[in-house]
């Protein structure tokens, strides 16, 4: 047996997967690269190397295998024992399995790279000087890109893709950085020193992570804080003096920055400073966020939601008081709540088991040790884990590949160290049972690895094909090509979504042939069927199986809305709107009336449809209007009589009436009304006066008056505005000649129904493929389509008549919610169970 050789195999296989991962940390955007072909094929393939590398190692039984040792690969075992049991009991069980494969990657790296500890080139101190070199790296890479890049984002996240990667990052290399500066001799000291301080608090700056900024303060301190109990007498003085210096100028740079002061304000009266905490609609949402992970643990206290599994499954744990902001979430932002939500208490418990057993094992060395450089390295990396801990308390990394591979790095440096200082407690090497055990099951490992992996990737080459040939005019092979694709992979949202789709685009080359529509209809509609039961709490994706299903089942339909209104209950679509349609036509008129008036409270520009004016709709018009109304003057009942937002909620009631031709409420507050809306109301009896207010408006605006200038128009006889307009259902502008009607008899509410449009399906900027469901293409999931024959106005589209709502509204939610609960039997999730009402 040429043990030599195939020690040399192994080495070549495990140092070639590390440095094929360390090649990618350097590519930016690397979080998005990470779900990109061919980039993908990157990392798994660097994965793939080193469980080949350890699967040789392992078989080399004339050689040594060790385990981690100094107990933790009990640590190990208990954390893959909580993923297994999470992938298990996981609702899609086909995303948890590729997170765990992708998990399990970094304990194959471990355990390779762990068995040549303290051998050749990687002792600890070369281990060391590759992790501050490649931070160094990483430091230049993003101060390069920073400075070359477009500044038009405030915030720096090249290379890893995001901000707050990078600012944790920092936060975990700096420490390691400056203990290993420290340890140097002289000039290298200082030249190291120089470089840290030149680069990294200008970096940790640009990323304008507010997480970030507290991770280093705090480390910071606790440093200022260890080093001043070490020291004593005058040396503690002088020693404490610098600190504080340093750390003032940290706090007053940090307290200087534009998204820091968003939070805190620091005033001087009087010679004293006061400070003024705001809660922005970021850490508001991150409060809303962590109730959800509690109320994760409510429902599934164990196993939590499943590796993976938390973009599917966070609507319906979603808080009410959320209203329109935090939804659709694929992580936490926090990495404990995250790891509970996903994990449960099991998971919680066995990383929080293996940290211990990490912190343990550095303490031990730290006893044992008298070499000053090795202590020091002791603090780096206890600084490091400490400041990255704290910064991540407000955000979750861990599926971003070069963070977690640098604290795997940073383990295995520990580990090596271990070795080192504590030669009678190294562990014993496997019994040659054990390793032909573990042998076979690594073998089975890379077998099952690969059957994850493979078809994911391979489906990704296969749909971008696919979308490149239906780009070139040849559809009938790129439907072939992500039919292809959906077979290899069935639970990538994607590929169902995007078959859909193309099938609804199609429709209209059908022309007068209806069985032909019918039947594309029919095969667009199973397609999104098979999304929405891949992401069955996605608004979006209920919505858009609703509307395929309008036109084959209203009653089938119906059940999507109203899953869509009970996750989601502000948004805005015209969902209630679409809901109501369907309620009538399975004849429930009064949940029908219910939904109408909940869709005016929630965007009253929708009770301006054309439908409004046909069948069946205008015989129950004004009841629903009414009906809206009522809620109206609920929502200001139920506010504080001095809340400034009655006034626009009475505005709308008065507009929303005007539009109608019913009698106006809040009459008495006419003049507090928006200049707009005084116009119109005042139109109909005091037309001057509106014209006057029109004339100021223009005078006021001279450059963004078009509004203005269309209801000049119709209140000057004298004046024609020839207006060109872009409708959604036309390819070039058209023009129009608006002119005043008035003399005819026609009133300002029918003049401004002579442009109308069709509404076509609209894309959004959730991203979601590349940020909820980790995919490349994003184009699939972000559409929001639109059923045929929604009729807008653009006349009044360009009015300006729509405001929403704030981001949280508590009031408004909870009288949704009551509405929805007691006349449609649609409570929200989180009373619910955390179950939506299925019929």
């Amino acid at each position: 047996m040429n043990t030599s050789s195939e020690t040399t195999v192994g080495k070549w296989l495990t140092f070639g997967g590390l440095g094929i991962l360390v090649i990618f940390m350097f590519l930016p955007p690397s979080y998005y690269l990470m779900a990109a072909f061919p980039w993908i094929l990157l990392w798994q393939g660097g994965f793939l190397l080193l469980g080949i590398g350890l699967m040789v190692l392992l078989r080399q039984f004339a050689r040594p295998f060790l385990p981690l040792g100094y107990g933790l690969d009990w640590g190990v075992l208990a954390v893959a024992i909580a993923c297994i049991l999470s992938a298990i009991f996981a609702p899609h069980k086909g995303v948890a399995l590729f997170n765990l494969v992708t998990v399990s990657g970094y304990g194959v790296a471990l355990y390779g790279l762990r068995n040549f500890s303290g051998q050749g080139f990687w002792t600890w101190d070369n281990q060391w000087r590759g992790l501050v070199g490649i931070g160094f790296g990483i430091g230049l890479v993003s101060l390069g890109g920073w400075l070359l890049g477009d500044h038009s984002l405030d915030r720096n996240s090249i290379p890893f893709g995001h901000h707050n990667f990078m600012a944790a990052y920092f936060c975990l290399m700096v420490p390691i950085i400056l203990s290993f500066a420290l340890a140097q001799q002289h000039k290298i000291r200082l030249l190291l020193l120089t470089l840290l301080v030149a680069i990294f608090p200008y970096l940790l700056y640009t990323c304008s992570s507010r997480g970030g900024f507290v991770g280093i303060l705090l480390w910071a301190i606790a440093t200022i804080a260890f080093v001043i109990s070490r020291t004593k007498g005058k040396r503690r003085i002088i020693s404490g003096a610098i600190a504080l210096f340093f750390l003032g100028i940290m706090v007053t740079a940090g307290l200087q920055h534009p998204r820091v002061q968003q939070l805190l304000q620091v005033n001087f009266n009087n010679g004293l400073p006061s400070i003024q905490v705001t809660v922005d609609g970021e850490t508001e949402d991150r409060l809303f966020m962590w109730q959800a992970g509690l109320n994760i643990l409510k429902d599934r206290p164990l196993t939590g939601i499943g590796l993976g599994n938390m973009s599917r499954e966070y609507n319906r744990y979603r808080p009410l008081e959320v209203g329109s902001g935090a939804a659709h979430i694929q992580q936490l932002h926090s990495n404990p709540m995250q790891l509970l939500g996903e994990l449960g208490l099991i998971g919680g418990l066995a990383i929080a088991f293996l940290v211990v057993q990490l912190v343990r094992l550095g303490w031990r060395v730290h006893q044992q040790t008298s070499d000053p450089a090795v202590r020091r390295l002791l603090y780096g990396l206890g600084g490091g884990w400490f400041a990255y801990a704290m910064a991540t308390l407000t955000d979750y990394q861990l599926e971003n590949i070069p963070i977690s591979l640098t604290l795997a790095l940073s383990v295995i440096l520990l580990i090596t160290v271990a070795d080192q200082a504590l030669c009678e407690a190294q562990p014993e090497p496997l019994a040659m049972g054990q390793r032909r055990l573990w042998s076979i099951g690594s073998l089975a490992g890379i077998l099952g690895a690969l059957l994850v992996g493979a078809p994911y990737s391979v489906g990704m080459y296969l749909f971008a094909r696919g979308q490149a040939l239906w780009a070139q005019g040849r559809p009938e092979e790129a439907f072939t090509k992500v039919t292809q694709a959906y077979g290899l992979n069935g639970w990538n949202v994607n590929y169902p979504l995007r078959l859909g789709l193309w099938l609804w685009e199609t429709r209209s080359l059908a022309g007068d042939r209806p069985a032909d529509k019918q039947r594309t209809t029919e095969l667009a509609a199973a397609y999104f069927l098979e999304a929405q039961a891949r992401i069955p709490y996605d608004y979006y994706a209920n919505v858009n199986a609703g509307i395929v299903l309008l036109d084959l089942d209203p009653s089938l339909a119906q059940g999507y809305f109203e899953r869509a209104i009970q996750m989601l209950s502000r948004e805005s679509e015209p969902t209630y709107f679409l809901l109501g349609q369907t309620y009538l036509q399975t004849n429930e008129p009064e949940k029908a009336i219910a939904s109408f008036a909940l869709q005016g409270l929630v965007d009253p520009t929708v009770m301006t449809f054309g439908q409004w004016e046909r069948e069946p709709l205008a015989a129950i018009r004004i009841e629903a209007v009414e009906a809206s109304l009522v809620l109206y003057q609920t929502l200001i009942d139920r506010l504080d009589p001095q809340d400034p937002y009655i006034l626009t909620l009475q505005e709308r009631m008065a507009w929303l009436a005007w539009w109608h031709g019913l009698p106006i409420p809040h009459q008495n507050n006419l003049s507090q009304f928006s200049p707009m809306v005084q116009a119109l109301i005042l139109g109909d009896r005091q037309p001057e006066q509106a014209l006057e207010i029109i004339d100021q408006q223009i005078a006021a605006n001279p450059d963004n008056n078009t509004r203005w200038l269309i209801l000049k128009a119709w209140f000057q006889a004298d004046f024609e505005l020839n207006l060109n307009v872009q409708l959604a259902n036309e390819t070039e502008p058209q023009s129009y000649l608006l002119s005043s009607r008035r003399a005819e008899g026609m009133t300002l509410q029918t003049w401004l129904k002579q442009i109308p449009q069709i509404a076509r399906p609209i894309g959004s900027d959730r991203l979601a493929s590349r940020l909820l469901y980790r995919s490349e293409d994003f184009d699939a999931v972000d559409t929001v389509l639109r059923p045929e024959g929604l009729e807008t106005f653009q006349l009044l589209t360009l009015l300006g008549l729509e405001r929403g709502y704030p981001r949280t509204f508590p009031t408004l939610d909870q009288l949704i919610n009551e509405v929805r609960t007691n006349t449609l039997d649609l409570p929200h999730p989180t009373a619910n169970g955390f179950q939506l009402t299925e019929r």
